[in-house]
């Protein structure tokens, strides 16, 4: 899946009140060739309707995974992806966890 798809059935997920939510997102939109600013809006609103409907769900922003330099998911992406993760997690209160 990719964070269009999560964004859409988050509602889903969000009521239930989990305790912890660990989100793994990032490689398939790169796949799917959006760019680096398009899959960080798409995850900003995922972080910020967890938080609306679901406050005391801890979140876990996990690193995107490197891959066998894939074109569409090369090495290089995904390191420019995961920094501005790590950023993005912290202006959000998440965790970010570097895998």
């Amino acid at each position: 899946d990719n964070t269009e798809g999560v964004l859409a059935r988050l509602s889903e997920i969000c009521e239930s009140t989990p305790e912890k939510v660990f989100i793994n997102l990032g490689t398939n939109d790169l796949a799917f060739r959006r760019n680096t600013s398009e899959i960080l809006t798409t995850y900003s609103a995922i972080l910020d309707q967890l938080k609306t409907s679901s406050p005391n769900t801890k979140i876990y922003v996990q690193s995107v995974l490197p891959t066998n330099n894939d074109p569409e998911r090369n090495n290089d992406s995904i390191i420019a992806l995961n920094k501005k993760l790590e950023t993005l997690a912290a202006m959000k209160s998440a965790n970010y966890i570097h895998l």
